[in-house]
Order: C-alpha cells, then sequence, then structure tokens
C-alpha cells in the first residue's frame, strides 16, 4: 500500500533499528542487495544513533538557490551523533591537532572571518607549543562562551577535519 512507514526492525542483542520507508504508486519496495545490518549498543555508542542505509531524495527546490535536481540516490548507512558538536568537542579536537601541528590548531580555532582561505578574528588566544587551548569565558568582542554549547565559527573544512578526526577515534 503506498505511504510512508517507520518500521522498527528488533533482533535480540541488537539496538532496535528505524527504517523509514516511503511506497509511492507502482513502486515494489526492497532494501537494496543486502540486508539491513544491525549493530550493539557497544558497537553505536551512547551517543550516536544508527541511520541505515536507503534511498534519499534530495533537490527540486525552486526556492532554493543552486538546487540540485531532484533526484534519488542511494545512501550507505552511517552513525551520527544525537547531540551537536559542542565547544567542549571541538576543543578536544583543536588540541589534539595543537599536540602534533600547533600552527595547523591556530588555523582550526574559531573565529570571525571562518572560510578555507582566512584565519583572522580569532576567539580563542593562542596556546603555545606544549600548553592546550582554553575555551575563554568571554572572548575580546564581550561575548560569553559555554562549553556546553554547539561548536560556531568554524569553516566548511574544520568541520569536515573534525569529523574525520572523532570518525577515527
Amino acid at each position: 500500500t503506498m505511504g510512508s512507514y517507520r518500521l522498527t526492525v528488533r533482533c535480540p542483542g541488537k539496538r532496535d533499528t528505524v527504517y523509514p520507508v516511503h511506497i509511492t504508486r507502482g513502486r515494489l519496495w526492497d532494501s537494496g542487495d543486502r540486508p539491513i545490518p544491525l549493530f550493539t549498543d557497544q558497537e553505536i555508542g551512547s551517543k550516536y544513533v544508527y541511520v541505515p542505509q536507503g534511498p534519499y531524495v534530495r533537490g527540486g527546490d525552486p526556492n532554493a538557490p543552486g538546487s540540485f535536481e531532484k533526484e534519488e540516490i542511494w545512501v550507505p548507512g552511517f552513525f551520527i551523533s544525537i547531540y551537536p558538536v559542542s565547544m567542549e568537542d571541538y576543543l578536544g579536537f583543536v588540541n589534539a591537532v595543537h599536540s602534533v601541528n600547533p600552527k595547523r590548531a591556530w588555523s582550526r580555532v574559531p573565529r570571525s572571518a571562518a572560510s578555507p582561505t582566512s584565519s583572522t578574528g580569532h576567539y580563542w588566544e593562542r596556546a603555545e607549543p606544549g600548553e592546550k587551548y582554553k575555551i575563554p569565558e568571554v572572548d575580546e568582542d564581550g561575548d560569553r562562551w559555554d562549553p556546553r554549547w554547539p561548536a560556531v565559527s568554524m569553516s566548511w573544512s574544520d568541520a569536515v577535519a573534525y569529523a574525520k578526526w572523532i570518525s577515527s577515534g
């Protein structure tokens, strides 16, 4: 029957997996060439959820500048954080980079001009080699910083570098 459904796949010893299904007119549904993998709580982690493989409709928004043409693509399954990356999480990344490459870490510090080609207007004080970066209580503009707040003032390449770092550990 046509419609949108949320199936819950259950298996003893594995975390329940929610699997969305959207059946359009004249379409049969299958989950792809391989079965939907299921994972334990330990494999997923307490701060993440599992998004199973499946089709994804992207694009087609006439009001969005630069929108893709509407198409359905297949996306492999992935784990995603339940919560946004916090400033404290991002600080851990900056300090890990700083321990091996202080110059690179300075380019990753939150800043007012957060772009791949600019690293001006840093909001945090520069840490010396061997020291650690700290989140300021208040920056030089007088703005308050809370380690629990979502991470801000970084470029796309900073976010990609963070994602690679957190995924590797």
